[in-house]
């Protein structure tokens, strides 16, 4: 499994969204990016949901 990159809070906002999708990133369908897989490590599961949760803000 691939671990954050050591330097992920230096990363902009769009490039933690391209990390994410490419490494863990679970498509239904062609396209359609819908969040994480279950599998990933916690520590990726907790940037995500700080990505997400700047996404909103």
């Amino acid at each position: 499994m691939k671990a954050l990159p050591e330097n992920w809070k230096e990363l902009s906002h769009q490039e933690q969204k391209i990390w994410l999708v490419e490494y863990y990133g679970k498509f239904p369908s062609a396209g359609e990016w819908e969040g994480i897989y279950d599998f990933a490590p916690e520590e990726v599961k907790t940037a995500y949901a700080e990505w997400l949760n700047a996404e909103e803000n």
